[in-house]
């Protein structure tokens, strides 16, 4: 069975669709910028990656918002799904929260039926619609939502399938970051030694998954493989990632995928910025790739976009797809005293044109609890 990825869109704080995002990315623009609908005065942490309204107003539910525009671009992309089920899986860390928080404040009114993005199938002209399924696995929830995806097809529940993240900024999640940091970051410095933290930002991704054999009787040419996507939950702790369960997780994929480390080109690093995560990171890149990873690029891009939570892994995924696409590599921004362990990595500071043809990309998504995923793609 092979999968293929044959439509793709995002849109998050440096770019308005992926065209946009990934021009930005490569040129190491960042959104960095103030939080407009936060007031900065409760916290210590007074900024984040956030689209801001004079580029995109996404009105009282942002989420749902957010996402109906990145899908209806997908929608656009992709074509006629009349003869289609299609299934929708979106995962998303914090969903509408902030509506949430906005309507206990008196700020706005809010119905149940509201919470859950149910509006989204109705962008889609299709035979039947399968879901929507919602996902909340906190960072890793987009990946989570193109597993499910990836079962969907294998059992024959859906001709296509649309899996997508999305968040946005809340209140209550940014408090949280800005009681668990001691020393508020002021930007997200992957792999940097003087990292102190990671800061939020907002974002949606959504790709088009299908059987190689349906996209070729729909005339699509397929972007990319999806070689498999493997997800565990080592439940080692609320917050600090476990080495052994994301090991396990990059050779499962690994072996789905039916990659080696010395097929893979490039990584797109979870790489958050906080302390713990970016030393785990790497030391399990070590153990699984060897000396195989010196001659590996990886980026983490989240340097630009801001942790974007339920959605990063997607977004992560559509950049490493372009950068098979065009051979251009987004740097890591504001890397400027690399850890130890990334001392001798090929992580580029700025934009880079790959020598040699990507064919095989790696993205990585970890998240609290111990929810892991990676996935593989491959040149079509």
């Amino acid at each position: 069975m092979k999968v293929v990825i044959t439509s793709a869109a995002m849109l998050t704080s440096v770019g308005l669709n992926t065209k946009e995002c990934f021009d930005s990315l490569c040129a190491g623009k960042h959104g960095l910028g103030d939080m407009e609908d936060l007031d900065p005065s409760r916290f210590s942490i007074k900024q984040s990656y956030v689209i801001p309204k004079s580029r995109l107003d996404l009105g009282e539910k942002r989420a749902t918002e957010l996402l109906r525009r990145v899908m209806a671009d997908l929608v656009n992309d992709y074509g006629s799904m009349r003869d289609k089920r299609v299934a929708v899986v979106i995962g998303t860390g914090l969903r509408e929260t902030r509506t949430i928080e906005r309507w206990a404040e008196r700020k706005q009114e809010i119905r149940l039926d509201q919470l859950h993005f149910g509006a989204v199938a109705k962008l889609l002209d299709c035979r039947e619609v399968v879901g929507p399924f919602v996902i909340s696995n906190a960072c890793s929830s987009s990946l989570f939502a193109l597993a499910l995806g990836e079962d969907l097809l294998a059992a024959g529940q859906a001709d296509l399938v649309i899996a997508a993240g999305c968040d946005v900024l809340a209140e209550t999640m940014h408090g949280y970051l800005n009681r668990a940091n001691a020393v508020p970051p002021r930007k997200l410095q992957p792999f940097d030694r003087n990292r102190v933290g990671t800061l939020l930002g907002e974002g949606a991704a959504a790709i088009a998954i299908e059987l190689e054999d349906s996209a070729k009787a729909s005339g699509r040419k397929p972007l990319a493989v999806l070689g498999g996507v493997a997800i565990n939950c080592d439940a080692f702790h609320e917050t600090a990632p476990h080495a052994p369960g994301v090991e396990r997780c990059m050779r499962e994929a690994h072996r789905r995928a039916g990659v080696t480390p010395d097929n893979i080109q490039l990584i797109m690093a979870h790489g958050t910025g906080t302390p713990l995560n970016d030393a785990n990171e790497i030391n399990v890149l070590n153990a699984v790739f060897g000396a195989t990873l010196r001659h590996v690029y990886m980026t983490g891009i989240k340097s630009m976009t801001g942790h974007t939570s339920g959605a990063s892994g997607l977004v992560s995924l559509i950049a490493g797809m372009e950068s098979m696409r065009t051979g251009r590599i987004p740097p890591t921004l504001f890397l400027e005293n690399p850890i130890p362990e990334a001392e001798d990595l090929l992580i580029p500071r700025e934009r880079v044109v790959a020598p040699e043809e990507i064919r095989t990309v790696q993205v990585n998504a970890f998240g609290f609890g111990g929810i892991n995923a990676v996935a593989i793609i491959k040149r079509y």
